[in-house]
């Protein structure tokens, strides 16, 4: 074995038995998607930013998601995970307010402003105040975000409806939350407990509100009373935990020492890092079992329009997983050897 290939780590048997859907569209809605990000000049910050969406294959993302969207709802999703992303990488995270959440705060209020009433509200003011305090670069960035916000806002409003819209929203606060608190932990001085990371992973994965907006995003149904059954909430929350999980896994490397994650906090408990990837491997496959058992349970009473949307959620997590293994930005054939997965479902 090389010194190089002995240097990585092994990535064990994951477990996660659901089908591959990809959407034939992508190629188009990927070029839409960043065209749509130039158009608004995100792109214009260096060559690294815009590598940096290109390599994030937001369109890929959604698309292998919820493979069966029309054209143009497609095209909405991927709009929206690009501006996510800018807003991620450029403000949260490792972004410019990483140290500071009460200005991430003061951000995400004013993006929640814009969200909350697009055409109505006057954006420029606090745009111009928080602009103010931020290095050139990142004033520019945030002056160009509000139109863009304003833009993405309208267009799933349009999609989803004033009742669905809210609903995405709430999500969305959700994440923005989790964000602030991912900012805001390392002003303690401990680690998380695993307990609590898994809490606030749940959120910063994005998942909820994409998961929110899977009737307008696709053009299908579900019955008001099955969507917000105690059960269908759990199999989204578990959905977003597998998906936090597994990227936590595929990401260890590339994270190390720079941000709290699954297998970095069960690292810093004691456990070497291969010790760490296995452990979270584990938490992930019984995830994975929980999540197929529950599942099976819903089925029995659910309609139609239920089951449509059960199988998306099997698209989805196989989703994360090719798209993560896939993406530019996570480098995982450089870090791990991948023993594979296990597709078949274990018997019970």
């Amino acid at each position: 074995m090389s010194e190089s290939k002995s240097s990585k780590l092994t990535l064990p048997l994951l477990y996660y038995p659901f089908p591959v859907g990809v959407s034939s569209d992508l190629e188009a809605v990927e070029a839409e998607a960043l065209q749509w990000a130039i158009d608004f000049g995100l792109t214009e910050f260096g060559v690294e930013r815009e590598e940096q969406i290109r390599d994030t294959k937001c369109a890929e993302f959604i698309g292998r998601l919820f493979h069966t969207m029309p054209p143009e709802r497609f095209r909405v999703a991927a709009i929206w995970c690009t501006w996510i992303f800018v807003i991620d990488a450029s403000f949260c995270e490792a972004g410019i307010y990483l140290t500071d959440p009460a200005e991430l705060a003061a951000f995400q209020l004013w993006l929640h402003d814009m969200h909350y009433d697009p055409k109505g509200y006057d954006r420029r003011p606090l745009c111009e105040e928080l602009a103010s305090r931020l290095p050139a670069e990142h004033a520019e960035l945030c002056r160009r975000l509000a139109p863009a916000t304003v833009d993405v806002s309208e267009r799933v409003e349009r999609l989803t409806g004033p009742g669905l819209y809210m609903q995405w929203l709430g999500e969305m606060n959700y994440w923005y939350m989790s964000t602030l608190w991912q900012v805001g932990r390392p002003f303690t001085g401990t680690r998380p407990s695993v307990r609590q990371w898994l809490s606030a992973r749940r959120a910063l994965t994005a998942i909820l509100p994409t998961l929110a907006a899977w009737p307008a995003f696709t053009g299908s149904d579900v019955p008001e009373h099955e969507w917000n059954r105690a059960d269908v909430r759990r199999l989204m929350a578990l959905t977003s935990d597998i998906g936090g999980m597994f990227n936590d896994i595929i990401s260890f490397p590339r994270e190390k020492g720079v941000i709290w994650s699954l297998p970095i906090i069960l690292a810093d408990e004691g456990r070497n890092d291969q010790e760490a990837v296995n452990e979270a491997v584990r938490l992930h496959n019984n995830a994975v079992t929980e999540y197929l058992s529950l599942e099976r349970d819903v089925r029995k009473r659910a309609s139609p329009g239920l089951c449509r949307f059960l199988d998306a959620m099997r698209t989805h997590q196989r989703g994360q997983y090719e798209w993560s293994i896939r993406a530019g930005r996570y480098r995982s054939d450089e870090n791990y050897e991948i023993e594979g997965c296990i597709e078949a479902e274990a018997s019970t």
